[in-house]
């Protein structure tokens, strides 16, 4: 895991983040909450 380089919540590597659906420095999805 990692840390997600726009919120800092962990995410898998090579996975959107959960949290703020950013990957690789782009916003890719909405996230849901």
């Amino acid at each position: 895991t990692m840390a997600c380089p726009n919120c800092g919540e962990t995410k898998l590597m090579h996975r959107v983040c959960p949290s703020c659906g950013f990957y690789d420095n782009r916003s890719i999805v909405i996230p849901k909450k």
